[in-house]
């Protein structure tokens, strides 16, 4: 598992480093930043500046995760690299997780990107009132972002139309999983499936580390979050097997 996990870690790295295209969703978080924090700042609305640093943040990371590990499996096919992997003697599914986590700590940066622009540019000053919080939504946000990366990029391999997928799940989730507006103001037959989102846990435990005060709902979001995560794991474990017994069976993958 080591071996394969170094190796696509490295891979990925590797790759973004000649491709700097690949994470071209980091050249627009600095924009949507701005036009957040211009509606807040029309809005006068200077309680929702932190709402407004972590909205791109989020969408960043979980959009560079999926653009560079969710399609991974799909490039390795495009280019009949697939095979070989799964031929090697180093761990397929470590191979996998290596590049999502290198894809996510990619991600990651939207976060440095959003802060800089609000404090640099628009002089904001968020305060985070619970750091300890905030730094826990932020890793199992990351790990969660990974957990999903590799079940889409397990369902994406395993399909004909690999684009769509991917393409189809970005802006809904901007919406089902809060990043800007909270769960709570939705419509209440929507909220039920925005519960069943990791994502949504996280932007919310996120945005209550920025109030100052006690918040007595945050460990019930974080645990809500970690189990999702977990669920997450053994689910595209299934499907990566699957992965492996089509090819074995078929020679090909095709379905």
């Amino acid at each position: 598992m080591t071996s394969g996990y170094t190796a696509g870690f490295s891979f990925q790295l590797r790759l973004f480093l000649s491709r700097p295209s690949e994470g071209g969703v980091l050249v627009a978080v600095p924009f949507t930043t701005a036009v957040f924090l211009s509606v807040v700042a029309v809005a006068g609305r200077d309680d929702l500046v932190g709402a407004a640093l972590l909205a791109p943040a989020l969408y960043g990371l979980w959009s560079v995760t999926l653009a560079l590990g969710g399609m991974s499996l799909a490039g390795d096919k495009s280019v009949e690299m697939l095979e070989l992997l799964l031929a090697a003697p180093a761990s397929f599914a470590g191979y996998l997780w290596g590049r999502l986590t290198m894809s996510a700590l990619v991600g990651l940066l939207a976060y440095s990107e959003a802060w800089a622009v609000g404090v640099g540019v628009f002089q904001a000053r968020p305060i985070v009132h619970h750091p300890w919080w905030f730094a826990a939504a932020l890793f199992v946000t990351a790990v969660g972002t990974i957990s999903a990366g590799a079940l889409v990029a397990a369902v994406v391999g395993l399909s004909r139309n690999s684009r769509s997928l991917p393409n189809f799940m970005n802006y809904p989730l901007f919406v089902l999983a809060g990043f800007f507006t909270p769960v709570a103001l939705l419509p209440d037959w929507l909220k039920p499936l925005s519960g069943c989102i990791y994502l949504s846990w996280g932007a919310d435990l996120a945005r209550a580390s920025l109030r100052a005060g006690p918040q007595p709902e945050m460990p019930r979001m974080l645990l809500a979050e970690l189990a999702l995560t977990i669920v997450m794991f053994p689910l595209s474990a299934l499907l990566l097997a699957r992965i492996v017994r089509t090819l074995r069976t078929t020679g090909r993958l095709t379905t």
